[in-house]
């Protein structure tokens, strides 16, 4: 995946740097293409991968850090964050048509799920505003 000197390199880049010389823009390239050979990879072994494998992969706590990072950034393009937030969200509400969903999800749930589902209908909505915004343009 990275090398050490690709993490120095992002973690030393500074907001609004001209990429300016050859190398840094060969640099962030490389990064970037590293990045969605990765991002390939994992994706198709989530599909792929016997779920016994896959589980002991694609847990929570690996995954959280890269929603938290993809979606806390304070400095990240809204719009872009929104997307990404309903892509996930869209992408769990299909799982309520898979078969005995409905039968595992009631015992689970138990309590009040209304402010969740709430926080997801904004995400929805605001998602939603920011394409047709972005139509407007």
């Amino acid at each position: 995946m990275l090398r050490e000197n690709d993490y120095a390199w992002v973690r030393s880049i500074r907001p609004g740097r001209k990429k300016s010389t050859p190398e840094s823009r060969q640099t962030d390239y490389r990064i970037r293409k590293k990045a969605l050979q990765a991002l390939e990879g994992l994706a198709w072994l989530a599909k792929y991968l016997e779920e016994s494998q896959a589980a002991q992969i694609f847990t929570v706590e690996r995954l959280q850090p890269l929603a938290l990072a993809l979606l806390n950034r304070r400095d990240a393009d809204i719009d872009r964050q929104l997307l990404i937030a309903e892509m996930f969200i869209a992408q769990g509400a299909a799982l309520w048509n898979r078969p005995r969903v409905m039968d595992k999800m009631k015992l689970r749930l138990g309590g009040n799920i209304d402010l969740t589902l709430k926080h997801a209908r904004d995400v929805l909505m605001a998602s939603r505003l920011a394409k047709l915004q972005g139509i407007q343009r």
